[in-house]
Formats: C-alpha cells, sequence, structure tokens
C-alpha cells in the first residue's frame, strides 16, 4: 500500500463507505496500518470505531501489540505468557555437597501477576545470598544438618533481573530489596554432615540417587502417621516401595493422611501375606510434615519395610 486504505461497503451508512482503514497501537489509540498489515487475498476482520468515521482491522498480519507493554495474565484476566519452559534443579558437578544448578527457563509467579525467565546460573547453599550465578544462595543464617531446604526463582520488577533463593520456609522465602516476585522451583536436603542429598529432577518428579528406607518397624492396629523422606512443609505425590514379609501381621494399608474417610483394614489391603513375602509402589500424598499413614492388622510389625523413592510435585 502507497496510498491511504479505504474501506469501502455498500448499504452501510456509517462509517461512509471511503472511510479510513485503521489499527490499534499498544495503547489502545487509532493509528495508520502499515504495507505488511493487510495482505493479497488475506481475511480480515474489521469492527467501526466509537467516532463512526474509520473501521479498525482486528487481525492485521503485523503483530501491532508492544508485548513488552501487554497486559500480563493472571488467574482472572487475559494477557502475554511465555511457552512453558520448566526450571530444573541438579546437584553441581564440581561441587554437590553444597551448590545447586538452575537450568535456563521461565516461571509464573507465585501470585499469578506474571512471569519472567531465569537464565543458567549456580547457587551456593553454603553461603548468604548474593546476586548472580556461583554466589550464595541462602536468604537467612547459615546451612544446616538433616534440614530441608526450599528452591525458589525470584524476581526484581524494577531491574527486571531473575535469581534464585534457598530458604527452610516452604511458602515464601525472605527476599533481597528489590526482589517481590517469586515462585517455588522444588525442594532438597542436607545430611547428617550438611551435605546436599544426591536427586534427579525430570519434570515435576524427583527421585532419590539413594532410596532412603524410612520406616522398618513400629506399626499399629491404629492409622498412624509416619515421617518419610519428601518435603516439610510442601503436600507432595509421594512414590513409595513397601514389602510385608512372612510372619506377623497379614494385612497391611497405607494411605494419605488427607484420606480420613477411607476404611484402614479391608479387602482391598496393599499388602498381604501369610506364606509368603509381598510388595507394592504406590504413590500417597503427605501432609505437609512429610507424613503418610498406615495400619496394619497386628502389632507390633517387625516384618515390614517402606522405601522412599521420590516425589512429585502438586501443582
Amino acid at each position: 500500500m502507497t496510498t491511504t486504505p479505504y474501506l469501502q461497503v455498500s448499504a452501510i451508512a456509517n462509517p461512509t463507505t471511503t472511510a479510513v482503514i485503521k489499527k490499534l497501537s499498544a495503547t489502545k489509540t487509532e493509528i495508520a496500518v502499515e504495507a505488511s498489515d493487510l495482505l493479497i487475498n488475506g481475511i480480515y476482520h474489521f469492527q467501526r470505531n466509537s467516532a463512526n468515521d474509520a473501521w479498525i482491522v482486528l487481525n492485521a498480519e503485523k503483530a501491532y501489540f508492544n508485548l513488552i507493554n501487554a497486559t500480563k495474565a493472571t488467574s482472572t484476566t487475559q494477557g502475554i505468557s511465555f511457552s512453558p519452559n520448566p526450571i530444573i534443579i541438579a546437584n553441581n558437578a564440581t561441587d554437590a555437597d553444597n551448590d545447586i544448578d538452575f537450568t535456563a527457563g521461565n516461571f509464573q509467579f507465585s501470585d499469578l501477576s506474571g512471569d519472567a525467565v531465569l537464565s543458567a546460573l549456580t547457587k551456593r547453599l553454603d553461603a548468604s545470598w548474593v546476586a548472580g550465578t556461583n554466589q550464595g544462595g541462602l536468604d537467612t543464617g547459615t546451612k544446616a544438618n538433616n534440614t530441608w531446604y526450599h528452591c525458589y526463582a525470584i524476581h526484581n520488577p524494577t531491574s527486571n533481573v531473575s535469581d534464585a533463593i534457598f530458604s527452610t520456609n516452604a511458602t515464601t522465602p525472605s527476599l533481597p530489596t528489590g526482589f517481590t516476585k517469586y515462585t517455588l522451583i522444588e525442594s532438597i536436603k542436607t545430611n547428617s554432615s550438611g551435605n546436599i542429598l544426591p536427586f534427579y529432577h525430570i519434570g515435576d518428579y524427583i527421585s532419590w540417587k539413594t532410596k532412603p528406607k524410612d520406616i522398618t518397624s513400629g506399626l499399629s492396629t491404629s492409622l498412624t502417621p509416619h515421617p518419610i523422606s519428601t518435603p516439610l512443609g510442601r503436600n507432595v505425590m509421594a512414590k513409595i516401595r513397601a514389602t510385608l514379609f512372612t510372619g506377623g501381621a497379614s494385612a497391611v494399608n497405607i494411605l494419605s493422611p488427607l484420606d480420613n474417610s477411607l476404611t484402614p483394614i479391608s479387602s482391598e489391603n496393599d499388602l498381604v501375606t501369610q506364606n509368603y513375602t509381598t510388595s507394592i509402589e504406590k504413590q500417597v500424598i503427605t501432609d505437609t510434615s512429610s507424613q503418610i499413614s498406615i495400619i496394619a492388622s497386628a502389632a507390633p510389625v517387625s516384618n515390614f519395610a517402606l522405601f522412599t523413592f521420590g516425589w512429585k510435585k502438586i501443582k
């Protein structure tokens, strides 16, 4: 187009048959269309403007919204969002006991007010938070033994800078100055020596490299909570493997502490044994105290073992 474009429509009084075609700017004001906006044989949608003196093309070929200034998507508002690119964590190859690698990716803020991009970086659990890769990542205090730490992506809306931080708080980290947005990525744990336990992070699933045996005895004929190796302060879908050896109880049921309405011991028991050993792999939702519930047909039970393979994030 080298001249001002007009849309001629018969049998319509307003806008006039010589009304100018326009489009909307990022601030939704009327502006002139460009040569690449209307193509030969294209199919377009038009709407009259409020002054009835122009047609607004609603689907110009050229993007006419400034994506940086476009409305951010929220739980109740449509807007621009990134294509999913999940952030994955891993033990750092050089210092697996103290450092965590974060892959590049994007994340939605926990308050659903928008999202941001994180560049790949490494953060140290054994040092206080400092901006940037290969810097400290702990929000408060010092690294402790046998402690759960939650890994967050954080964002400073003023500077448009993203980073990562560790916190013992499973819902709200202590944020550095200027960083007001965050989201939980995953959780890690230190052992009795203060070293980060080795794990795999695949999609929404965390798997322990060495599967901990969390329960070996002490089952009751009453539904009883038992702690396992899943993040403290979070409900997660734990993946477990339980084995009932010969002798002792003949039936065991493993339930989520949230499943109070279920019959603990029934014809659909998880594990039943009389003259042989039986095992089961199962997924169970934990409570925020890292517990699942177990009941046995007889007590005490010393012929039982439960391993925690890992867990899956509940969104």
